[in-house]
């Protein structure tokens, strides 16, 4: 679902659309942490499963706070 959540605080817009993607990319890269892939294909799984989830809300909401941006850099 690439779809963002509105609410009347932009605050708490923020907060619902980033927690749910961050938590959804954890389950996606737990899910492939267990296969062996190469550095190619970590870099393929990143960019394919994990920015796309991202990119719509980077183009549609504010510049998400630091530790939003901290926690997605740690992931990736």
């Amino acid at each position: 679902m690439l779809g963002v959540k509105f609410h009347v605080d932009l605050d708490k817009m923020i907060e619902l659309n980033y927690k749910d993607k961050i938590l959804k990319a954890e389950s996606i890269l737990n899910h492939w942490k267990r296969r062996i892939t190469t550095p190619v294909g970590r870099i393929v799984v990143i960019k394919t499963l994990i920015l796309s989830l991202f990119n719509h809300l980077f183009i549609a909401l504010p510049d998400p706070p630091s530790n939003y941006v901290k926690r997605i850099n740690d992931l990736i």
